[in-house]
C-alpha cells in the first residue's frame, strides 16, 4: 500500500490480510491436530509394544502375567479377574482401562468380558442371533457375546 492511500485500496488490503491470516490459522490448526493425532497414535503403539505383561494379585505379592497366558478377563462383584488356563487372579484395573492397554488379540465381547481371540475354542450359536464363545481354558467356560458385538466377532473370526 503506497501513499496517497485511498479508502477502497485500504479496505481491499485489509480484507486480503484477514483472508491470509484465516487461511494460515486453518492450516496451522489442521497441522497441529494432525501432529497431535500422530503423537497419540505413536504413544498408543509404543505402550502396546512395551506392555506384554500385567500385574495381578497373588496372595501378598504381585505376579506378572504374560498377555498370551491370559484367556479372558471378567468382572464380578466390582472386581476384574484375569483368567488363565486353570487359575484366576484379581487385577487392579477396570475393563475399560484394560481395553485400551491390551494388544489387538483381545476383544471386548460383552460389558463384563474381554476375551483373548487366540484362546477361543468354538463359537456357539445361541438364541436371537447371539453367540457364546467356548474358551480353551481348563473348565471350557462359555462366555456370551453381546448382540452389538456379533457383527464384529463375525468379521474378526471370519465367520460370515
Amino acid at each position: 500500500l503506497l501513499k496517497p492511500i485511498s479508502d477502497q485500496r485500504l479496505q481491499e488490503s485489509l480484507e486480503k490480510a484477514k483472508k491470509e491470516i484465516r487461511d494460515n490459522n486453518n492450516n496451522n490448526n489442521n497441522f497441529n491436530q494432525q501432529l497431535e493425532n500422530l503423537f497419540a497414535n505413536l504413544n498408543n503403539s509404543k505402550q502396546k509394544e512395551c506392555l506384554n505383561k500385567i500385574a495381578v494379585m497373588e496372595k501378598d505379592y504381585y505376579l506378572m502375567l504374560n498377555f498370551k497366558d491370559i484367556y479372558y478377563f471378567s468382572t464380578k462383584n466390582k472386581k476384574v479377574w484375569a483368567h488363565c488356563y486353570k487359575k484366576s487372579y484379581i487385577t487392579q484395573f477396570q475393563l475399560k482401562d484394560l481395553e485400551n492397554m491390551l494388544p489387538e488379540q483381545f476383544f471386548r465381547i460383552h460389558k463384563s468380558y474381554i476375551v483373548n481371540l487366540k484362546h477361543i475354542k468354538a463359537v456357539i450359536p445361541w438364541f436371537k442371533g447371539k453367540y457364546q464363545v467356548l474358551m480353551e481354558d481348563f473348565s471350557e467356560h462359555k462366555i456370551p457375546v453381546s448382540r452389538s458385538k456379533v457383527d464384529q466377532i463375525n468379521t474378526l473370526l471370519n465367520l460370515k
